[in-house]
Parts: structure tokens; C-alpha cells; sequence
């Protein structure tokens, strides 16, 4: 036989070979699971624990007080003066024309604090006679619905 009958014989066995091969996999085109090997069921949870982790949260608040200032008598904002300003100044004797008011000054305060927040379930269920884990991120109830997929074993 020639080298050219040979290699066609052993290319045409080869495909033959692979296309059985290919026929019992049950993998769509684009690697997805054929959806006629595959259907939904119900198991029985008997048991959920939720997962926590500890995260930081930021509160803001506004934090006010209430302070004295000086103007004078004009009521222009550029004579504006602290308390201390105005303390000194009739220490020093004389009230050089000020007038005290009280202002509440406001601040945005961040306090940080702990807490414990739930980020998932460990689930614990039953499906035909075995028991399965898995980690949701929801509580299941009672039953959960499972994906059952069959593939030949090879």
C-alpha cells in the first residue's frame, strides 16, 4: 500500500474513533452542559448556619456647640473676633464698641464602629439518601431545588 492509502485509512479511523467518543459527552457547543442531561429536583435542608464577618462602619453625625463671638457695632463680618478677643479687651478696660453674640458652629464628625453582618449560609441538605454542603448567599427554608445532571461514567 502506498504511504498516501495509509495515512487515510489510519485519518479516517481516527475521526470514526473521536466522533463515538464525542457522542457520549453530554457538552453543548461552547463547553455548556446539554440541557437534555440535566433536571431540577428538590432536597431536604436540615440545617443552616448563617456566616458572619465583622466589618467597620463609618456614622456621621454633626457635632454643634455654641460659641460666643464679638462684632462691632457696625455688624461687618471683618470685625469679627473669638470670645478671647473680647475678654482681653475689657481686661485691657473698655469694650471698644463690641457687642457679644452667641453662634452655634457644626462640624461633621465620622465615629467608626464594628459590626457583626451575615455574608452568607452554610447549608446542609439532603438530596436522595446523601448528605451535600454548600455555602448560599440566602437562606433556603425547608427545601432547596438542586440541578441534577447525568453523564456517563467513563
Amino acid at each position: 500500500m502506498s504511504r498516501y492509502l495509509v495515512s487515510m485509512v489510519l485519518a479516517v479511523g481516527l475521526a470514526a474513533a473521536c466522533s463515538s467518543a464525542l457522542a457520549q459527552t453530554p457538552v453543548a457547543p461552547g463547553g455548556a452542559i446539554d440541557p437534555g442531561h440535566v433536571h431540577y429536583a428538590w432536597a431536604s435542608v436540615t440545617r443552616v448556619d448563617p456566616v458572619y464577618r465583622s466589618v467597620q462602619v463609618a456614622n456621621p453625625y454633626q457635632q454643634c456647640q455654641q460659641q460666643s463671638v464679638a462684632r462691632g457695632e457696625s455688624g461687618s463680618n471683618t470685625t469679627d473676633a473669638l470670645v478671647g478677643a473680647v475678654a482681653a479687651n475689657q481686661v485691657a478696660g473698655g469694650d471698644g464698641g463690641m457687642i457679644q453674640d452667641a453662634v452655634t458652629r457644626c462640624r461633621q464628625v465620622h465615629n467608626v464602629s464594628q459590626e457583626r453582618r451575615i455574608v452568607g449560609y452554610n447549608v446542609e441538605y439532603r438530596y436522595r439518601g446523601r448528605v451535600y454542603n454548600s455555602r448560599l448567599g440566602y437562606d433556603p427554608g425547608t427545601r432547596l431545588r438542586v440541578r441534577v445532571t447525568v453523564t456517563p461514567d467513563d
